[in-house]
Formats: C-alpha cells, sequence, structure tokens
C-alpha cells in the first residue's frame, strides 16, 4: 500500500458510449479522478487518458475532489475498487485540555470495505497521529489519473 498525495484532485464525471455485451452502445456514467492544475486541464486530461480526443463523451460534471490522499494496493488487482474513508484525526488542544477531532478524507483502493479500512489503517500505524477510521463508502470512481 502506497499513499500519494496530490495538489489539486479533480472528480469528472462522463457519460460515454460503451458496447454492451449484446452488441448495443449504451451511454454509461463514468467517475474519474484527476490530477491537474484547473477544471479545464482536468476535462483535457480524461479525454486524453480515455482515447477520447475527439470529445464523444459528455462532461456531466467537475468538481474538486476532497481527498487529502489517495491510497493505492502494491499490486495491479483489477477487481479492487475505490473506497472514500473518513479518518478523524485526534488533536490535543493544549490550552483548554481537551481531545478535538479534525477529519480527512482518502480514497483508498481495496477488495472490499473492511480491507479498504485495513489498508487505511495499515498506512496511518506508521504516523505518530492517534486517529480514528470514522467511516467509508464504495464510490463509482473508475480509476485515477496521475
Amino acid at each position: 500500500m502506497k499513499a500519494i498525495t496530490f495538489p489539486n484532485l479533480f472528480e469528472v464525471k462522463i457519460a460515454v458510449g460503451r458496447m454492451g455485451d449484446d452488441g448495443t452502445v449504451r451511454k454509461v456514467k463514468e467517475t474519474y479522478v484527476v490530477n491537474a492544475v484547473s477544471f479545464a486541464d482536468a476535462e483535457n486530461r480524461v479525454f486524453l487518458e480515455i482515447g477520447d480526443v475527439n470529445r464523444i463523451a459528455d462532461v456531466l460534471t467537475i468538481v474538486r475532489a476532497p481527498y487529502k490522499e489517495v491510497f493505492f494496493l502494491d499490486n495491479d488487482d483489477a477487481e479492487a475498487s475505490w473506497y472514500k474513508v473518513k479518518v478523524a484525526m485526534i488533536i490535543l488542544d493544549e490550552q483548554a485540555g481537551k481531545e478535538r477531532k479534525s477529519s480527512v478524507y482518502y480514497l483508498v483502493q481495496g477488495s472490499s470495505l473492511a480491507n479498504a479500512l485495513a489498508n487505511v489503517d495499515t498506512v496511518m500505524r506508521s504516523s505518530m497521529i492517534d486517529y480514528v477510521s470514522a467511516s467509508g463508502t464504495e464510490t463509482n470512481v473508475c480509476d485515477i489519473f496521475k
């Protein structure tokens, strides 16, 4: 498991024609996470990466992604999905003498939600920060374009 921090992540949702099992072309929605400098750059990067330079796909939305880091599996597991995991960092406020929690989101690759949470624990164990994995949900992210 390796964690990579990207300065500007965007989620780009597109509608693209894909060939179905029965041979018909259907519009499907796909979401990609892109490291880009702007919204326009994110759109261009997606079209270049998916090989649709003629812009046959339609861009539905582009939003800034909330992820602090992306956790990639070490092996190239084609069955792995992407999970949005919320982690609450426990910080001691020395002036007030109380603990407070600061939440961050990670995009984590895993074979299941339990596996994704275990992957977060694997990476976070090496840090000096106290934390609690607060929640996790499977996303519809198809791929990450670094």
